[in-house]
């Protein structure tokens, strides 16, 4: 004697985080590979997702923007900007001097001739990197900025395709025709992720189980041609004994 057991059955985990908004299916429903069994909110995945997407598509902008370099106005812009960034040193170097004086004549803190030496400091380096800007318009990116570039749209198509997969997840779907044959969760709560939601089995297949009284377990082998009776439905199967334990 012993038990028919479904050759596929698994408990079903929730492939994300979140409240369980909905579960389609109860214990004892049949079930087609494929059928939606339950969905967890999907709001934070969606926004993640069109977060990637709004990034995808800025990469993509920057690149097209390198490709199409040497533009007159861009560089109109930047010669602008570096006017301004010079203009604004020469007037920081100016403050710079003036406060070195007055420093040496002990008629400001110390602390105030830090600050004009800092500022002066950092409008030079504003202008130098003014002086790149135009630099780099004037003569195009170079082929290590388009590869970082390209670089940067590979990392935002994985976020996107990475979002999409969360998006997805948040739905789970049976992964074979079966049988509900368990419930954990109801609607409303919060899971996490690979935590257990339902449990199903496919009885397209069944493994017979048996107990064999010990004076008999030296004649039973993996391969030794056996039938399988249910008497209480008149069904008889041949098969093979697969293993001992």
């Amino acid at each position: 004697t012993g038990s028919l057991m479904p050759k596929n059955q698994a408990r079903l985990r929730a492939l994300g985080e979140g409240p369980i908004d909905a579960i389609m299916v109860d214990i004892g429903d049949r079930v087609q590979e494929g059928q939606p069994l339950f969905q967890i909110r999907k709001i934070d995945a969606e926004l993640a997702l069109r977060a990637a997407e709004a990034g995808q598509a800025t990469a993509e902008a920057a690149l097209r923007d390198l490709r199409a370099w040497r533009r007159p106005e861009e560089v109109a812009q930047a010669q602008a900007q570096l006017a301004r960034a010079r203009s604004e040193f020469e007037r920081m170097a100016a403050e710079r001097e003036r406060a070195r004086v007055l420093f040496e004549r002990k008629s400001i803190s110390p602390s105030e001739w830090d600050a004009a030496r800092t500022a002066a400091e950092a409008a030079e380096e504003a202008m130098r990197a003014a002086e790149a800007q135009v630099q780099m318009a004037t003569t195009g990116p170079t082929p290590e900025q388009i590869e970082v570039a390209q670089a940067q749209v590979r990392a935002a198509a994985s976020s996107v395709a990475q979002a999409r997969q969360m998006l997805a997840d948040t739905t789970v779907a049976a992964p074979y025709d079966g049988v509900i044959t368990g419930k954990f969760r109801k609607v409303g709560d919060f899971v996490r992720r690979g935590e257990e939601v339902l449990e199903i089995a496919g009885l397209a297949v069944l493994e017979a189980e048996m107990n064999v009284p010990e004076r008999f377990s030296g004649l039973i082998e993996p391969g030794l041609p056996v039938e399988v009776r249910v008497d209480s439905i008149g069904l008889a199967r041949k098969g093979v004994v697969t293993a001992v334990n």
